[in-house]
């Protein structure tokens, strides 16, 4: 996991010893499987980072649906997509284009999506968010005090796929950029609030069917610029978790 754009040097500290701490001496080694964010995660939830959000796949899924049952605050609102399929948009409280244009030869989907306009590939997870809404009040000036922290999943299978085009984007990064600038807006939040833990790679092998090792690499590393670019603008510190082996 790569802790960029960060602002906070404690958490940055406090990380790396982690990881560290997360590694075999012998041979070296630098595990970042599913299991070992699994160990590293509920470590960081307690800091001041108020919103974390989370944009993978299903596996991405899983890890998420691990850190809630750690979560260190009391959760006072859960809200899912009612459609995990089809729901993106609406999730999002975001109209869809009127018009779906179909993906470019480095963009996903490649399956049930591609033939299912405003639907991802994936049907086994959806967007998911989870807040804990606390209210205090100050004893001396009586005045209520509303903090504000939550996660939230959301489905994103590709380093560039069109899967959910709204009125204001033409790809699902985009559509899920807004969407998290709009959930921090919304809760009087700026982007220092905010921890982005990020994967995506296996499923854009299938964009690469078609090509070589080297160009399906370019294409890659192209998509994953673009997108770290896009959440920049929202995130003031990204994990991006690596893939896990097959």
């Amino acid at each position: 996991i790569n802790l960029e754009n960060n602002e906070n040097p404690a958490a940055t500290t406090r990380l790396r010893k982690l990881q560290e701490s997360s590694q075999s001496s012998e041979p070296p080694q630098y595990s970042l499987t599913l299991p070992t964010c699994q160990n590293l995660l509920p470590a960081l939830l307690p800091q001041n980072n108020r919103a974390w959000f989370f944009l993978g796949d299903s596996q991405m899924g899983k890890l998420v649906n691990h850190l809630a049952k750690q979560y260190p605050h009391p959760m006072t609102a859960i809200r899912s997509a009612r459609d995990r399929r089809c729901g993106f948009l609406d999730y999002c409280y975001l109209d869809k284009s009127p018009e779906w244009n179909k993906p470019k030869w480095n963009q996903g989907p490649t399956k049930y999506g591609l033939e299912n306009p405003f639907c991802s590939d994936i049907s086994s997870a959806g967007n998911r968010l989870m807040e804990s809404v606390v209210v205090s009040s100050d004893p001396n000036t009586a005045e209520e005090h509303e903090d504000a922290r939550f996660m939230e999943f959301l489905i994103v299978d590709y380093t560039s796929d069109v899967e959910q085009q709204s009125v204001f984007t033409e790809t699902t990064q985009e559509t899920a950029v807004l969407h998290m600038a709009n959930q921090l807006q919304l809760r009087g939040l700026t982007y220092e609030d905010s921890v982005c833990v990020v994967n995506a790679g296996l499923h854009d092998e299938k964009i690469c069917a078609n090509f070589d090792e080297e160009h399906c690499i370019k294409i890659y590393q192209g998509n994953v610029r673009v997108y770290l670019n896009m959440l920049h603008h929202v995130c003031g510190n990204i994990l991006w978790g690596a893939l896990t082996p097959r």
